[in-house]
């Protein structure tokens, strides 16, 4: 029986029970497989998110605020930095710079010259990993990885020749240096988060709304003499950035003249889960989604502590423009918002990684990939949803020596002579013309006739040869028997707009002589 009870014994040793060694050596191996695992999903994350960005890059032509950036990179960098961008834009000239210098070495084409913001727009999605990561874990930053891959806005804005992708990368960036600030102190991770906020902050004003929150974390919980050190950098940034907000502060009213604070609000979460293509189904799943994943947050302690943070500051990011625009400083434009996209997507992807509830969280991730991606691929199959098609206007609205154009709104007259050369605005005098053609964006007045909007008063001695639609323009076009002296300022009386409307500035295009075609310096 002894002997017997100890083969027993050892038999049973030498089947389940394994040395010390070789159990911390398969613990090794399944660590390392996880990382493996979570690194190639991670790589395939952002080989998507390439793919949407890189993809038809210089399929749709610039529209106006691409133009203006065009226009601006063509410049000396001189007269740009002193000149250009405090008469023409909002930001700061971080991006510009890039954008000057990167035109060089690439070519100033639609594809070249918004290459810049796919790539940074492809690397915010390893940062948002990261970031993701350092918050609630490896599952929710590979959620939140897969979520900035494949987000309608942040798509879209890595296809467009301004400042919006860049804004969101160096966000990403300082959220990841916050994090890591909030699981440990590190003078180094402090370091990199002062840097990165100085240059968010010459990126873009409404940076300082993300990095505010983040700084107001930093000085309650760590070290007040290196959170001081770390802050005095962005802040003397402030301070030389003031007299360009002051120049600026007139270049970008228009914008929040154009609607109620409420409705753009309504506008920031529809780009927000939809971009242009404007779904209301779409819109709805994406908010059911992040509705459930922030209750299945709250009931998940640990994920409280790890979700609860990034979701305040996405919220306060948010609120704080709100607040100035109540107090009459009002900004609120849903691109301007794009700081607190990261953070309440992490907040998002913390939710739905309870481990609790992991069928429905399964579920949850990929409803709200597929509803991002199905609005991906709406924009780029079908023309309606993109860009104004400026190209295709100027290739169907020819210019003959006797013909003007009243451009309706008036910032249209940008894009139009980027495309077509010959045309140049006339601002006062008189013309002699024998065709008229009237080019104004659809939305303003319906697909056809009768205007919405605005209404046309053109002069008797023209009739009417046709209207015709292309992409979202009206087109209209007129022509007198005989050529017609006729000053501008009658031209410009052509739109009136409907009682209680907001008629923006229209302009006259006229064939003109002109330099090289778009060199401004």
């Amino acid at each position: 029986m002894g002997k017997a009870g100890s083969i027993n014994i050892f038999l049973s040793s030498e089947a389940g029970a394994l040395p010390a060694a070789e159990v911390a050596e398969r613990g090794r191996l399944g660590v390392r497989s996880r990382a493996t695992v979570l690194t190639a999903a991670v790589v395939v994350s952002t080989s998507v998110g390439a793919v949407l960005r890189f993809w038809g890059l210089g399929a749709q032509s610039f529209w106006f605020d691409e133009t203006v950036t065009w226009n601006l990179v063509h410049r000396s960098l001189g007269s740009m930095l002193v000149h250009g961008i405090p008469s023409s834009e909002s930001t700061p000239p971080l991006y510009y710079v890039l954008a000057w210098v990167w035109v060089r070495v690439v070519g100033s084409g639609e594809a070249g010259l918004r290459s810049l913001s796919a790539l940074v727009g492809t690397a915010t999605i390893p940062v948002a990993y990261l970031a993701a990561r350092s918050f609630a874990g490896r599952r929710a930053g590979l959620l939140a990885a897969l979520f900035v891959a494949v987000s309608p806005i942040l798509v879209w804005y890595s296809q467009e020749a301004r400042s919006y992708a860049l804004l969101g990368f160096l966000c990403a960036l300082s959220l990841l240096f916050f994090a890591r600030l909030v699981s440990r102190y590190r003078t180094g991770d402090l370091a990199a988060w002062s840097a990165v906020a100085v240059l968010a902050l010459t990126t873009h004003y409404f940076a300082l709304f993300l990095l505010i929150v983040e700084a107001a974390w930093l000085w309650r919980r760590l070290p007040r003499r290196p959170v001081l050190a770390a802050l005095t950098p962005p802040a003397v940034v402030c301070l030389l950035l003031a007299p360009l907000v002051y120049v600026q502060r007139g270049n970008a009213g228009g914008l929040a003249a154009a609607s109620s604070l409420g409705a753009r609000l309504g506008q920031t979460g529809e780009w927000f889960a939809t971009g242009d293509l404007h779904s209301t189904t779409v819109w709805a799943l994406s908010g059911v989604v992040a509705a459930v994943a922030l209750v299945l947050l709250a009931a998940d302690r640990r994920g409280r502590r790890r979700g609860l943070l990034p979701l305040a500051i996405g919220a306060a990011t948010i609120l704080l423009p709100v607040a100035l625009a109540v107090a009459g400083k009002d900004y609120v434009f849903f691109r301007n918002l794009i700081p607190a996209w990261l953070p309440l997507t992490v907040a998002v992807a913390a939710g739905l990684s309870n481990p609790r509830f992991r069928a429905l969280c399964a579920v949850g991730a990929v409803l709200l990939v597929a509803a991002f991606t199905y609005a991906d691929l709406a924009v780029w199959l079908h023309p309606s949803l993109q860009r104004d098609n400026y190209r295709l206007l100027a290739a169907k609205v020819t210019a003959s020596p006797q013909s003007a154009f009243v451009v309706y709104p008036g910032w249209d007259t940008t894009a139009l002579e980027h495309y077509d050369p010959k045309l140049t605005p006339v601002r006062d005098g008189a013309i002699r013309i024998r065709d008229l053609t009237f080019v104004g964006v659809a939305s303003n007045f319906g697909a056809w006739l009768p205007p919405r909007q605005v209404a046309l008063a053109v002069p008797g001695t023209f009739h009417l040869l046709g209207t015709y639609r292309v992409q979202h323009f009206i087109v209209r076009r007129y022509a007198a028997s005989s050529p017609v002296r006729i000053s501008i300022q009658r031209l410009a009386r052509i739109v009136h707009a409907r009682p209680g409307s907001r008629e923006p500035r229209l302009d006259v295009l006229a064939p003109g002589a002109r330099g090289p075609a778009r060199s401004k310096n």
